[in-house]
């Protein structure tokens, strides 16, 4: 039997082969769909949508950092590491954040933001503009010390130029003119209630997209 079935171009040109796997135990069927003439595409074609790997951090504790008065912290509260197969490929940033800051006045809460950053450098923010802080998200007023309030994050990332593990964090900020403590993942009050506090979730996550 033959293993292997091979096709000539009908003059001149290349061939194509299609080979069997090798064990019997192996047994594969492709179907063709019975529609239009079309092309096949494989991982090398242009035309194809290309995520080529995706890596995802889900934070479920609480974080919190006390910052000084107009202060950008150095830290990651939530962090993902991707390696990406080309040095020529682009990284989707995709961020669901939840939080709140211990601003309050007994009436309303002040805001949180930050920004994205690959190593220590930021990325996705805003343009320089006298004495304005660039950030990537910044979050509203919370109206209930029991509440967050959640920022979502979408920014492709074009300039990574390597395959080594890269590591994408969010790192908060503190905009008011005294300390403040910015959390994650839980409310200011933060009470042991179930009627009126809660424990949501953060999500950080990498997918490597092929250039086009």
């Amino acid at each position: 039997m033959t293993a292997k079935i091979k096709l000539n171009a009908a003059s001149g040109g290349g061939s194509i082969s299609i080979q069997a796997p090798s064990s019997s135990s192996n047994n594969r069927v492709i179907t063709l769909p019975d529609i239009a003439d079309g092309t096949l595409l494989t991982n090398q074609s242009s035309g194809l949508g290309k995520f080529l790997k995706t890596v995802q951090t889900v934070k479920t504790d609480t974080f919190s950092e006390s910052l000084g008065a107009n202060t950008n912290s150095s830290t990651n509260c939530i962090a993902v590491t991707i390696s990406p197969s080309s040095s020529s490929s682009n990284v989707l940033i995709v961020a669901m954040l939840s939080g709140s800051n211990s601003y309050w006045t007994g009436t309303s809460g002040g805001g949180w933001g930050g920004r994205i950053v690959r190593g220590s450098t930021n990325i996705g923010i805003g343009d320089a503009a006298g004495s304005r802080v660039q950030q990537t998200f910044r979050s509203g007023a919370i109206n209930n010390s029991n509440n967050v309030s959640m920022c979502f994050v979408c920014f492709l990332d074009t300039g990574i130029s390597t395959t080594n593990a890269t590591t994408y964090g969010v790192r908060l900020d503190n905009l008011d003119n005294g300390t403040r403590t910015t959390y994650l993942n839980r409310s200011l009050n933060d009470s042991d209630s179930a009627t009126n506090s809660y424990r949501p979730i953060s999500t950080l996550t990498a997918i490597e997209v092929a250039p086009n």
